[in-house]
């Protein structure tokens, strides 16, 4: 006598989901693989007429709901097509709740390092300018994070703050002369509110930039001006980020 199976394996969830996306289509061989990432990443490719599904070993034991979403995202990708919006809002939902995200930092901060160079660059003191925006702007409120230049010159990433490791990375990009102190000074007065203005959350979405966040970035000397030359500098080619 055959034991009832009355779960749902994570394999058998991804057979589920591509018939469901491709009822006419026989399956392929789908082989599911938890590895142990420092991010909460899902990859799926083709290899060798199989499908190959690599996710965290930190996604291993979420709710079939949530296995599920995750598997009409990343089979619709593959296939190119839409992706179900409920699938969306349950991952993202999923993702941003406290719980989750406290749970991917600590996975994070134990298996992952912040990968960038010393503050002091070709051109500019990242270390010295952060010193004084923190005095002019924050009345040295804001605790000292881990500074450097990244590795590459990205001209779309300009800088970024890591809330996990607590640090901020200014793309080498701008370790230029043509970008200027001023440049440089408001890309890192940007990272710097970031700490002072934590990402909200608001059910599924993620609050980047939240009102007070943007407010108090307009009041930055010369605001527009300096947005304007970021662009001018990056030569318009896509908008940049930071």
């Amino acid at each position: 006598m055959h034991q009832l199976q009355l779960f749902e394996s994570t394999k058998d969830i991804y057979y589920r989901v591509f018939r469901q996306l491709r009822p006419r289509t026989i399956p392929p061989e789908i082989l599911i693989r938890f590895k142990p990432y420092a991010n909460a990443n899902c990859y799926i490719r083709w290899k060798d007429q199989q499908l190959h599904v690599s996710l965290a070993d930190s996604l291993k034991l979420i709710p079939p709901k949530i296995a599920e979403a995750i598997a009409f995202i990343l089979l619709s990708k593959i296939y190119r097509k839409s992706i179900p919006e409920a699938a969306l809002e349950a991952y993202r939902e999923y993702m941003n709740h406290p719980e989750t995200r406290d749970r991917h930092s600590r996975v994070r901060r134990e298996r992952g390092r912040k990968r960038m160079d010393p503050a002091q660059g070709n051109h500019f003191d990242l270390d010295e300018i952060f010193k004084e925006l923190n005095g002019a702007f924050f009345g040295n409120s804001l605790d000292v994070p881990a500074i450097g230049w990244s590795r590459n010159a990205s001209n779309r990433v300009l800088g970024h703050y890591d809330a996990t490791h607590h640090a901020i990375v200014l793309s080498r990009f701008l370790d230029r002369p043509e970008a200027g102190y001023d440049l440089v000074r408001y890309v890192m007065y940007h990272e710097m509110l970031h700490i002072k203005h934590p990402i909200e959350y608001d059910g599924s979405r993620r609050i980047i930039h939240s009102r007070k966040f943007r407010e108090e970035e307009k009041r930055y000397p010369d605001f527009a001006i300096l947005k304007e030359k970021l662009r001018d500098l990056c030569h318009r080619k896509q908008s940049s980020r930071y």
